[in-house]
């Protein structure tokens, strides 16, 4: 059996095995939090009702209903988008419901987000052969991928799974210079999730790895090309922002050009209405989750800075390997090797590395840290190839191409060291325990 093909059967398996343990203890337990039952649920509902807990409830409420209410605005509008369309025109006509019913939602969820978790594990694959040139690298991290840590939520009624695809999709497409394709990528990832946005560094990265590559160019002409290559990076970045953009406006027509009763005082508009600068996104993420700079360090959050901080030590390691293994290309940001693969630490990671910190440090100082798992598995693939590269063997050609740079800068004495025991348990504890947690509405990452 070829590579592909093992990820492919082993991703199917895993979410075969979410669905059917996450089935079996919503079924044989109450869920804790009981606010948002179905006083009388489908027979879907009764099996698959345990993968629409927390965000999931917002999710399926969004694509039932709409933005009806201005905390809503946390969720983009992608995903909800794409279970309304699945369910009216896949669901619907299968299982002879209404085009958008509970039922049928919920259904169109879990199709959307385990298909695209399968489709993401394959693109991990080639993302991960094309940027490291290791085969047997590029197998061990999706399949890493496919029993990470925070498992249930890519099967859930959550973004993870459609953004790591369409995120690992336009990575793969920059890499491999179809810079236009991966601008439509990250554009469609910017309108699933908000950290969708820091996607268009890569375009700004290969972008000036192109100008790069023209101003050391001996040929005629260059001062124009240079200038298409700006002009292009900069349409492209463009372009990954509009989504963004283009949601904060619409949540502003809605909450901000009517009366609004929700905002406490019947006829009044909400307050952030009054301040232009403020963005919809942000003073919803404040207001009612508690979110800025280390506001979640506090006495009482110890056991859900303790549940992130496995991911966030991963990410580090990860950083600090590709930071110390081209620490003589710094100064000129690996601009000159952007493409040329050299295994998990050579410079072709670079970009992935500062994406990679940039994303971790988001979740330690701002966010809450406990979703540092999910968010950081979910948006890069550096730390399925951290893992990749300590549990791949010394005994195959893979390892040892890409053991000098490792065993160089200490990573892969520190990270080898680990027991392969240790790893899986880390990844399997999560994913069962997550699974089992999240199914009967009890908090997780």
């Amino acid at each position: 059996m070829g590579h592909q093909r093992r990820v492919l059967v082993v991703a199917v398996l895993s979410r075969l095995a979410v669905l059917v343990l996450s089935a079996v203890f919503h079924a044989a337990f109450d869920s804790y939090d009981t606010s948002s039952t179905v006083p009388q649920p489908t027979r879907t509902q009764q099996l698959f009702g345990g993968l629409a807990h927390w965000d999931g409830v917002f999710m399926l409420e969004i694509a039932t209903n709409g933005y009806a209410y201005e905390q809503f605005l946390a969720f983009f509008p992608l995903y909800p988008l794409m279970l309304r369309v699945v369910s009216a025109t896949v669901v619907s006509p299968v299982v002879g419901a209404a085009a958008v019913s509970p039922s049928s939602i919920l259904v169109a969820a879990l199709l959307v987000s385990n298909v695209a978790f399968v489709l993401a594990a394959v693109v991990l694959y080639n993302l991960t052969y094309s940027v490291t040139g290791h085969k047997a690298l590029a197998e061990a991290a999706a399949l890493w991928f496919c029993i990470n840590p925070a498992s249930v939520f890519f099967s859930a009624a959550y973004t993870e799974s459609l953004f790591a695809l369409l995120s690992f999709a336009g990575m793969l497409a920059c890499y491999r210079r179809f810079s236009w394709v991966g601008a439509v990528l990250f554009s469609l990832a910017a309108a699933t999730r908000s950290n969708g946005l820091v996607l268009a560094g890569y375009l700004v990265y290969y972008g000036a790895a192109s100008s790069w590559t023209v101003w050391h160019s001996a040929s005629p002409g260059r001062g124009l090309r240079l200038l298409m290559v700006v002009v292009t990076t900069v349409a492209q970045a463009g372009l990954v922002a509009v989504p963004f953009w283009t949601f904060q406006q619409h949540g502003r027509r809605l909450f901000c050009s009517r009366p609004q009763v929700e905002s406490g005082v019947a006829g009044q508009q909400p307050a952030w209405c009054l301040t232009p600068s403020m963005l919809p996104y942000t003073h919803v993420q404040r207001h009612y989750w508690n979110v800025g700079f280390l506001s979640y360090y506090t006495p009482a959050q110890v056991p859900n800075l303790l549940l992130g901080a496995p991911a966030l030590l991963l990410a580090g390691c990860f950083v600090v390997g590709v930071v110390r293994g081209q620490w003589a290309q710094l100064s000129t940001l690996c601009l000159g090797d952007s493409r040329v693969g050299r295994g998990a630490w050579g410079p072709s990671t670079f970009v992935f590395a500062v994406h990679l910190a940039f994303l971790a440090l988001t979740a330690a100082t701002i966010m809450h840290v406990q979703v540092a798992t999910r968010f950081l598995l979910s948006a890069s693939p550096c730390l399925y190839w951290l893992l990749a590269h300590a549990v791949v063997g010394d005994s195959t050609a893979d390892k040892r191409s890409c053991k000098g740079v490792g065993s160089k800068i200490g990573v892969d004495r520190v990270v080898a060291s680990l027991p392969t025991s240790l790893i899986v348990g880390y990844c399997v504890t999560y994913a069962v325990v997550g699974t089992v947690l999240f199914s009967v509405f009890l908090p997780w990452t």
